[in-house]
């Protein structure tokens, strides 16, 4: 069941939205060793994700501004976002099934969320 939400407030002011090339490699590095244990089969994870171009689907580098928020303190897991997802009966997120059943069946669960839009992020603080 999600935790109990401890939030802070964030000022207003710029942020970075997006990524580029290193920033999608980068991801594609960290992200392998969470799904894969030797130096083989990291090196061919990180090939699957490149194939399905996991993470080229991204915005790219822009700059924006925001007006003050308040944010959880504690991460959002994607097992988490299942269970809102399905005690309330939300539409799931923009991905496709099959890439969401693998990464529900590796240690990739434990992470944070993404791929999710703001209004879904905010849903689930007032929702769940």
């Amino acid at each position: 069941m999600a935790k109990i939400a401890l939030f802070v407030f964030i000022p207003p002011g710029e942020f970075t939205l997006g990524g580029d090339r290193r920033k999608r490699d980068f991801d594609y590095n960290i992200s392998a060793p969470a799904i894969a244990a030797t130096t083989q089969s990291i090196n061919q994870a990180e090939q699957r994700l490149r194939q399905r171009a996991w993470f080229d689907r991204g915005n790219s580098r822009q700059t924006s501004f925001l007006p003050g928020y308040c944010i959880s303190r504690n991460l959002v897991t994607n097992g988490e976002y299942q269970e809102f997802i399905q005690a309330k009966n939300y539409r799931s997120p923009g991905i496709r099934e099959q890439e969401y059943q693998e990464a529900e069946n590796s240690s990739l669960m434990t992470f944070s969320s993404a791929g999710i839009s703001g209004f879904s992020a905010i849903l689930f603080v007032f929702l769940a």
